[in-house]
């Protein structure tokens, strides 16, 4: 029945655990549906008899690990709320997809994130209906014996027990963590009762969960993975597991078995909002860690080291910082967000510029399978044919897209804009009986959901920093664009804030408030309780999508790219992705134009609002409504084509997952093995060296610098320059000095864009003074320049020069 397969969020496995044995009995007879059933079946199983891949570094004996605290696969399995577990469960899908050997590992919430609803005043009320995991598609891991595996940890004056639940998300498998069993305390018991718990305590030990738990049950499975994927720093409590396995296991001293963390780490840092960066207070950390310490012999102020950059003296231990300072690669999710958490972080490299602190960045995607729409997909099957969603930005069936007839992608988007306004006229009666509106106004308002508008959708988390209030800063202005009959729009709205946000909550008021007023009844709509259901119904059928975060906050924003394969076009600010998708022609940008390293001007809300409105104005809704009489809206159909070939396969989740695989999983892998080769040979010669080189640094000493070319300090024309230094190596050896000249545009106290660095090659002969090192240099860029020479310390096996953080400037 439809009705139940809504009523279940879209949940097969309750979809069928409820319906009647009747209701069975009569599809088994009925010839439609078992042809149905053959056909998904068929299809199912052949999209499961693919083998894995196989990259020998990486593999199904040795898959990469990705851990998340929060994952979106579907609206059925609500153990998300926002972009970070959207974006986690299209990568469990896209792994999937892509035959990778991955395993997921997470949290299974009894309550997950909360149901929205909202009062006739327009507030927002929280609710926490518990899941039956009996009802969900998910699976009680068993032992060898058939009983229910149990994965332990030691808490403060107790054994914390943990089982655990799989989740088939199509080849790949995904493993979530229960606390709640008989065998735990009723305080333990409520752990993972919620997602993102405001309780410190209680986030603490999820956190302890997720990490150190997660480590302890790949163990229990017999996994031994290559390298592990720390989604934000929820997880890099498995940093210390992993560590005390090795020391305990393999009789590694400390820092022996942190080389072998580091070197197999990868983290991803997704926002720079404060929130979003997890620190605990010292005296709680020391409650739940001191044991730890002990029985590793482990120094309680160098475990306090590990989450603090050196120098600092907050009073809190920082997971973020853990995840940096005991990972091989790391990555913002935006070129964009790549140069703020450079800049962010800067603190923990001091001494090295800023755009070498060796934060990269993988551009978030989005899974398409999982968003394009019922009328889009099979148009562009037919246009771009099979496999079309895992094709690179640069395959040349996109080039099909030129031939596309306007009447069909007009057609295929008009029939999911239909979809959308049903879905919004089938939430109407709700919001008539909770307001009391009047009969008349009833049906005025449902005559106003018609295809024929333009529709704008804003649907996210209500964030402050996303500013889902900025369309009302002029309510006057709007109140005038909305007015024209003969170019009707429609806004729809959709989000929840943080039950603990009370900005949100009264953003999210001021919405229905609008929503309310007679100016824009009927234009302005608002559907509760957002979801991956509502979110695809938005995506699939808006004409526009708005996004107006404050940049730099907004640190990816995936929801706008799932817009282009559904033929919508993106109204933004420019910050995260759409700094890197704008063309100028495949969407609009609200206000300047950002580059990707560059944040721009500071904004200002009532002018961004001004910007906005000047672009509905005098761009968006002008070309939408250009047309013949009779005739679909050519120029429009333009841009939308362009969106559809330069946003679609560039922004999707299989090319994100590329780049993490390629620039990320297999050079961890690779390193892994290098360091564990020789029973650990590298590493244990690494750990020494450090341990040593820091004190030896210190006696190293820098003379004179002498600068040839240079004419009143100015270079002049093309003529290089000339630098020699002298070096007194004290107790360093000569092999073990990498001599750099740095030179690049800077404004006399940092460099203002990515410098050029010039090595200095040894020139003296064997003697007992200062060495001399030399170079030439000609500048790649006019412009005013700084410069200075640096030495830093390298050895055999290093994954960097920077890996030391040791640097001597001249």
């Amino acid at each position: 029945h439809p009705e139940e397969w809504e009523r279940s969020r879209h949940n097969p496995v309750s979809t069928i655990e409820t319906a009647t044995p009747s209701r069975l009995i009569i599809l088994a007879h009925e010839q439609a549906y078992l042809r149905l059933y053959k056909a998904t079946m068929e299809a199912f199983d052949t999209y499961m008899a693919a083998p894995v891949q196989d990259f020998g570094v990486l593999s199904p004996e040795r898959p990469l690990a990705y851990f998340s605290t929060e994952y979106g696969l579907s609206e059925c399995l609500p153990i998300y709320s926002g972009g970070l577990g959207v974006l986690s469960g299209d990568h469990m899908k896209t792994a999937s997809d892509l035959n990778l050997p991955l395993v997921g590992v997470g949290l299974l919430y009894k309550s997950g994130y909360f149901s929205q609803q909202i009062d006739k005043e327009g507030r927002q009320t929280a609710l926490y209906p518990e899941n039956d995991f009996s009802l969900l598609p998910v699976e009680l891991v068993k032992d060898g014996r058939g009983e229910p595996l149990d994965v332990q940890l030691d808490l403060p004056g107790r054994r914390l027990h943990v089982q655990v639940w799989l989740v088939r998300v199509g080849r790949a498998r995904l493993y979530l963590m229960d606390t709640d069993t008989p065998r735990n305390t009723a305080d333990d018991r409520r752990i993972t009762a919620r997602l993102y718990e405001a309780d410190r305590d209680f986030r603490l030990r999820q956190e302890i969960l997720l990490g150190m738990g997660g480590v302890r049950l790949l163990r229990k499975l017999g996994l031994r993975p290559a390298a592990y994927h720390m989604n934000e720093g929820h997880s890099a409590f498995l940093i210390l597991e992993r560590i005390r396995l090795l020391m305990q296991e393999e009789g590694l001293a400390f820092d022996e078995a942190a080389e072998i963390v580091r070197g197999s780490n990868l983290f991803t840092t997704h926002t720079p909002v404060d929130a979003g960066n997890e620190r605990f207070a010292l005296d709680r950390m020391e409650a739940y860690f001191m044991p730890y310490c002990q029985s590793i012999g482990l120094a309680w102020q160098d475990f306090i080291r590990m989450g603090r950059f050196e120098g600092t003296e907050r009073n809190t231990f920082e997971m973020t910082v853990l995840a940096l300072n005991y990972s091989y690669r790391a990555n913002g999710v935006s070129a964009l967000h790549g140069y703020v958490s450079r800049h962010m972080w800067q603190e923990g490299w001091k001494g090295v510029p800023t755009a070498e602190i060796p934060i990269g960045h993988v551009t978030n995607g989005v899974h398409l399978p999982s968003y394009a729409g019922p009328a889009m997909k099979p148009l562009l099957d037919g246009l771009l044919g099979e496999g079309w969603m895992e094709l690179p930005p640069d395959a040349p069936q996109w080039d099909r897209l030129e031939g596309l007839p306007d009447t069909d992608l007009w057609a295929a988007k008009q029939a999911q804009k239909k979809a959308l306004l049903e879905a919004v006229r089938a939430s109407l009666p709700d919001f008539f009986k909770k307001y009391g509106i009047p009969y008349e106004k009833q049906k005025a308002m449902a005559a106003r959901l018609t295809p024929e508008s333009l529709v704008i959708g804003f649907a996210r988390r209500f964030a402050p920093y996303k500013r889902a209030t900025l369309l009302f800063a002029d309510p006057d202005r709007l109140a005038r664009l909305l007015d024209d009959a003969d170019r009707p729009i429609i806004f729809i709205f959709a989000g929840k804030a943080h039950p603990a946000d009370a900005q949100g909550i009264d953003m999210l008021q001021e919405v229905i408030r609008h929503m309310l007023d007679p100016r824009f009844f009927g234009k302005i709509f608002f559907i509760e309780d957002y979801n991956l259901a509502v979110s695809r119904t938005l995506v699939q059928g808006c004409d526009v999508w708005l996004n107006t975060p404050r940049r730099p906050y907004e640190a990816c924003g995936t929801s706008g790219q799932k817009v282009p394969v559904n033929g919508g076009l993106n109204l933004s600010v420019s910050d995260g992705w759409w700094c890197e998708g704008y063309d100028g022609e495949n969407g609009w940008t609200i206000g300047p134009v950002v580059t990707c390293e560059f944040l721009g001007a500071e904004q200002g809300d009532y002018d961004d609002a001004a910007l906005l409105y000047a672009l509905l104005e005098e761009n968006v809704v002008p070309l939408y409504f250009d047309r013949e009489a009779g005739d679909i809206p050519r120029n429009w159909l333009a841009r939308m084509r362009r969106s559809l070939r330069t946003l679609t396969a560039r922004f999707s989740s299989c090319r994100m997952v590329r780049d993490y695989l390629e620039g990320y999983y297999l050079p961890a892998a690779r390193r892994d093995q290098e360091l564990r080769a020789d029973k650990d040979a590298l590493a244990r010669r690494l750990a020494a060296w450090k341990r040593d080189v820091t004190g030896r640094f210190n006696s190293l000493k820098m003379g004179e610098i002498r600068i040839e070319g240079l004419e009143k300090d100015e270079l002049i024309g093309t003529r290089p320059m000339r630098v020699d230094v002298s070096i007194t190596p004290g107790a360093m050896k000569p092999e073990e000095l990498l001599v750099q000249l740095v030179a690049g545009p800077g404004n006399g106290q940092a460099f203002t864009d990515s410098p050029d660095v010039v090595e200095l090659t040894r020139k003296d002969g064997e003697g007992s003074g200062p060495l001399i090192y030399a170079c030439s240099y000609s500048p790649t860029r006019s412009g005013p320049h700084m410069y200075g020479v640096r030495v830093m310390p390298v050895t055999d096996g290093l994954a960097s020069p920077l890996e030391t953080r040791l640097v001597l400037w001249g």
